[in-house]
């Protein structure tokens, strides 16, 4: 049996069959097939049948995984809201709007809040729990946008304003930033700078921060 078997393999390998496909249609294991077909020379026509398959497996293989992938994903992103939905409270969004100023904002507040980022749901984040938590006029926020040269700033200042709900002439001349040409972000929408002048909101965000960080 294991003779017949060993030809039937040494005829299906020299017709362009792949290890996995001899032992299945076989019955055997791969290993076995693998030691008795080491020896054949493949035709350019095998060859070509081979390295086909090959390719497309590994195109079925790399479609499997990322459909395993998306599924995870759209189910921790499932998780995850249903979790914050539990916990966000008004205490928990003042402490959300500190911890983000902490990573991204300045933490010298003599000339008020400073925020900047390129983030675009980050910044409207944080943004939208300054306005409903601390005590901020959102029309005395002032932005600056810090554009490269391959930006259209027109573009650019409409994308901010709206993904912002901030009106157009609450930014400022915008500054460009120098640019070698080497590297070229797509779809990076530059980095937006939020001032609001106001000092006393600067140390309620930093001290209430400052706080929360002592307790943990």
């Amino acid at each position: 049996m294991k003779l017949e078997a060993k030809q039937k393999s040494l005829a299906l390998r020299k017709d362009g069959c792949s290890l996995k496909e001899i032992s299945q249609l076989l019955g055997v294991s791969k290993s076995s097939v693998s030691g008795w077909v080491r020896d054949v020379v493949l035709s350019n026509k095998a060859k070509s049948k081979l390295l086909l398959k090959i390719t497309r497996g590994q195109f079925l293989g790399a479609q499997k995984r990322k459909e395993y992938g998306d599924n995870k994903n759209r189910l921790l992103k499932e998780q995850a809201k249903a979790d914050l939905a539990s916990v966000v409270s008004d205490l928990n969004g003042k402490i959300i709007c500190a911890m983000i100023y902490w990573c991204e904002g300045t933490k010298e507040y003599k000339s008020g809040i400073a925020f900047t980022n390129s983030d675009p749901e980050l910044t409207r984040l944080f943004l939208d729990l300054l306005v409903k938590y601390f005590p901020v006029n959102k029309q005395r926020i002032v932005a600056r946008l810090h554009l490269h040269e391959y930006h259209n700033p027109k573009k650019q200042h409409l994308f901010w304003s709206k993904a912002l709900s901030l009106p157009i002439n609450q930014f400022q001349k915008f500054y460009l930033k120098p640019h070698t040409g080497i590297v070229i972000r797509k779809n990076y929408p530059g980095c937006i700078s939020l001032r609001y002048y106001d000092n006393i909101v600067a140390r309620k965000i930093l001290y209430f921060g400052q706080a929360f960080l002592g307790k943990i």
